[in-house]
């Protein structure tokens, strides 16, 4: 874990419309000098399926393997704050989740992701720019854990049946 780059990993599409924090990350990567050299970008392999020819072929085990090249993974759940496989990918990889957490995650979860928005950028920014190593080790083995536990089939369903039973009340 040592080994890895304290950089910020960014992949997936962009657009203002469909992913408005991942396109304002990708903007303060060249406009915020405290940023230069600091995110490495992933762009989006396109759709195959739609005829897209991809830029390159990382994918499933090799994404993962990519994003687990630095100690930080930018995630977002784009403008519908959905949870996309990003996030699972980030606590396979072991990375520190920065960004902004999806509606389906639980409190539990989405406490360990460190934000980073244009809600109070500056010091969000500055917030993860400080982080020693073993801090952001810490945090990236607590998020993974905690995520797991989050996402275990059993605990899904319990959430699920107490959901559609409250709907009943």
């Amino acid at each position: 874990w040592f080994q890895r780059k304290k950089r910020i990993g960014l992949a997936g599409a962009t657009g203002p419309s469909l992913y408005p924090y991942r396109t304002f990350l990708r903007r303060k990567r060249v406009l915020d000098p405290r940023l230069w050299g600091r995110v490495t970008v992933l762009s989006h392999p396109g759709y195959a399926d739609l005829g897209d020819r991809s830029p390159h072929k990382v994918s499933g085990d090799s994404f993962i393997a990519w994003m687990a090249q630095f100690q930080f993974f930018y995630l977002c759940p784009g403008r519908c704050r959905l949870e996309f496989i990003k996030f699972r990918e980030c606590a396979y990889a072991g990375c520190v989740p920065i960004g902004v957490p999806p509606k389906t995650m639980t409190p539990q979860t989405s406490r360990h992701m460190l934000p980073l928005d244009w809600t109070d950028y500056k010091n969000q920014r500055n917030r993860i720019l400080k982080i020693k190593k073993t801090e952001a080790m810490e945090r990236a083995k607590n998020f993974r854990e905690v995520f797991a536990k989050d996402r275990d089939p059993q605990s899904l369903r319990e959430r699920l049946v107490s959901e559609v039973l409250s709907w009943r009340s």
